[in-house]
């Protein structure tokens, strides 16, 4: 309610979005109970295609002005977000945008080098110019992995941390 009459208030426009992240939840439960230990590493890759005749049949769709950007914007937004629920805040990134097979003016594949708050780096891949679809996300920690795709998800877990191999 206070946020509605602000709003009204100030004549600006106010937009509340709810995300359930369901489809992470197993994943976020397996993290923060310790399973594969503290986080180092991780790759969050999402892929999937979208035809010139997916942009042709809305007048907003693939242009800055009205839809604001492309695969990031559109299709990846809760995946950006699911990402920082799971991992934490990014506070360092890195990447390579490009517009590579859509006659449109936002980008349709996105690479990024990210950096968490707590340490962890990571990789973020996302694009909409590959069929079949392809998924994968990899948590790595002190302990083991999280492995998230198509398969379902799994958990390797060691016998010993892999700071003590390495040293």
């Amino acid at each position: 309610d206070d946020m509605i009459a602000a709003a009204k208030a100030t004549g600006r426009k106010l937009g509340v979005a709810h995300v359930a992240r369901i489809g992470v939840r197993h994943i976020k439960q397996a993290i923060t109970e310790g399973a594969v230990g503290d986080l180092f590493r991780m790759l969050w890759t999402s892929y999937a295609a979208r035809s010139n005749g997916y942009y042709r049949a809305a007048e907003w769709r693939g242009k800055w002005l009205t839809e604001g950007g492309g695969v990031l914007i559109n299709q990846c937004i809760h995946d950006m977000d699911a990402l920082q629920w799971l991992c934490g805040p990014v506070v360092e990134v890195r990447a390579l945008l490009d517009n590579l097979e859509h006659d449109v003016e936002v980008e349709d594949i996105g690479s990024a080098a990210l950096r968490f708050a707590s340490g962890a780096i990571g990789a973020f891949e996302v694009g909409l110019c590959t069929l079949p679809q392809l998924s994968r996300r990899e948590f790595a920690g002190d302990l083991g992995i999280i492995v998230s795709d198509e398969q379902g998800t799994r958990i390797g877990k060691l016998s010993f941390p892999v700071r003590q191999y390495l040293h």
